[in-house]
């Protein structure tokens, strides 16, 4: 166990935030915080939501998680009761200690987010055009990315975030008339490999927050925010094509680095990537309703399909879409061969054609730059 984390306040923070800017860290709990918890034994825990808690994990390489309830914090209201409230569940595996505790503890989802948003791509003014967004230079990109693949694929819609100065002041609900004379009223990852808010990170963040209660997440602008370590740095080729291929599967696919920022043939692979995106929403759609359902995450950890496999329970390099496609993308830099696990059952890989039976390692697999592996749920029609 190689985190250990003192006892602090359980409280919000952001992280990045203070880091860019040079200020104290304060506690290390990042900005969504929810209180249960739960391991691959099927045990779990929640703690009442009145309760000022303080947490920590593996302090002084303990192997213990523990908490602790003090008033003794400025965001703490003073004067409370310090009974720590708490209630702990166990079931056969950590499947059901999640679903159960979703049932008994939590509340799905009021209503799924627009289907538009799963089908068609999001443009994200930055980190592409920082602070020098005007109207002219918006129409000019919707109308080069909408020429050069919308029209390819037959994209219907463009959706824009805009993400900086576009109000007449920060905090104010209007639109710099300046800016954009015709408009009417209407966390970011670093461009970098590593897990430490790079590339490596968008997975177990993802699956992290579907697990939490967040089944809907927008991951980060492919390639991420063009800046590494406080420095513009745009994403390298090959990290925005690696990027592009996990994003494909995620619940929306923003851009803000696009495809001829870099030559002819990224332009081709995304093509390819976006027209495989059409042909795979439907399982994004069928599992953002289930979502609204039953609260399951969109995307999901390989312990869905199997909740007792210890392999799969620690895999944080693959996710699933719904329960039918598994995905495997690439992470690291330079490399052309990984190990990919597939839970129990029988899998169609869908490069190679071949049918596969689950619980096992397929160990150095070829993966070309333009590819990225995904395998199917086979089923055998009777």
């Amino acid at each position: 166990m190689n985190v250990s984390i003192p006892l602090q306040p359980y409280l919000p923070n952001d992280l990045m935030y203070k880091m860019k800017n040079n200020k104290p860290p304060g506690n290390v709990f990042g900005n969504v915080v929810e209180r249960f918890w739960f391991n691959s034994k099927g045990v779990g825990i929640v703690v009442e939501s009145s309760v000022p808690l303080f947490v920590s994990f593996n302090a002084s390489n303990s192997n213990l998680l523990c908490f602790t309830t003090n008033t003794d914090h400025p965001r703490y209201p003073t004067g409370g009761n310090h009974l720590l409230k708490y209630t702990i569940c166990k079931k056969k595996n950590v499947k059901e200690t999640y679903e159960m505790m979703q049932m008994k503890h939590f509340e799905s989802p009021k209503d799924k987010p627009s289907l538009d948003l799963i089908q068609y791509p999001v443009l994200s003014s930055i980190p592409r055009f920082q602070s020098n967004m005007t109207q002219g230079v918006l129409l000019k990109f919707v109308k080069k990315f909408k020429d050069d693949i919308g029209k390819a694929l037959s994209i219907k819609k463009l959706f824009f975030e805009f993400d900086g100065k576009f109000s007449s002041e920060f905090g104010n609900f209007d639109i710099d008339s300046d800016l954009f004379p015709n408009a009417h009223q209407l966390g970011r990852k670093e461009s970098k490999w590593e897990a430490d808010n790079g590339l490596q990170s968008v997975i177990p963040a993802v699956l992290t927050l579907g697990i939490l209660g967040y089944p809907f997440v927008i991951p980060d602008v492919v390639g991420g925010s063009g800046v590494v370590s406080n420095t513009s740095s745009p994403p390298s080729r090959e990290l925005y094509i690696r990027w592009l291929q996990m994003a494909t599967f995620m619940p929306v696919l923003k851009f803000s680095f696009v495809p001829w920022d870099y030559d002819a043939k990224v332009v081709n692979i995304a093509m390819s990537l976006l027209k495989r995106r059409q042909e795979i929403k439907k399982l994004l759609i069928n599992a953002a309703k289930e979502a609204e359902t039953n609260g399951s995450p969109v995307i999901r950890p390989l312990w869905w399909i199997d909740p007792i496999d210890s392999i799969a329970l620690v895999i944080d390099t693959e996710f699933m879409v719904g329960n039918d496609l598994l995905v495997a993308p690439v992470v690291f830099p330079g490399v052309t061969k990984i190990d990919i696990y597939l839970p129990k059952g029988q899998w169609k890989d869908d490069l190679k054609g071949m049918v596969l039976e689950g619980k096992r390692w397929l160990r150095d697999y070829e993966v070309t730059l333009e590819q990225i592996p995904t395998f199917s749920k086979h089923r055998v029609l009777e």
